[in-house]
């Protein structure tokens, strides 16, 4: 697929590897690092990995140095974030499909995500884009632990058109 996005003008190629409903062995950062070496092999793009935050992310970061020009964070894992044990609303399709009980984003994945953007910002190797934004204030914090871009994920917002309000609440503010 790598290749065959070559003969498109993008800015860049994300590769996601980490899914929330998979599991993340430590051994797999290896296999994160050969997988992202492919894509890159096959394409003229960037390439941006998408991790998380029960990932080895600063191994999987060692390893993409020279490789891949960013480093960002998904959803966090159910399992994760509520590990007192509370249900997934989605418990009828993990027991459908074997899934793993979905992905948490927002304000509940701020303090492992954070975290993971800290630390990998302190690392130093790739330039880190921070996730979960959910108030204007967020940027700002996420700047502070060292992310150099912010995503915006709005699926999970009753107002999908808040981040818009948030990035041109900001600019009004430097111009």
């Amino acid at each position: 697929m790598a290749e065959m996005l070559n003969r498109f003008n993008l800015v860049a190629l994300e590769v996601n590897v980490s899914c929330p409903n998979t599991g993340h062995a430590i051994k797999q950062a290896e296999i994160v690092v050969n997988s992202v070496k492919a894509v890159k092999r096959s394409s003229r793009h960037p390439t941006i990995v998408k991790v998380s935050a029960d990932q080895d992310y600063l191994v999987i970061a060692r390893g993409l140095v020279g490789i891949a020009e960013a480093i960002s964070l998904n959803s966090v894992p159910w399992k994760t974030v509520f590990i007192n044990g509370e249900q997934t609303p989605l418990v009828k399709l993990e027991r459908q499909v074997g899934g793993g009980g979905g992905g948490v984003s927002g304000k509940p994945a701020q303090k492992h995500n954070w975290a993971a953007v800290e630390a990998l910002a302190k690392q130093g190797l790739l330039p880190v884009i921070g996730p979960s934004v959910m108030e204007f204030e967020d940027m700002e914090k996420l700047r502070s632990f060292g992310a150099k871009a912010i995503s915006f994920g709005a699926i999970h917002l009753r107002t999908p058109w808040k981040p818009t309000t948030i990035v041109q609440k900001e600019m009004k503010g430097r111009l």
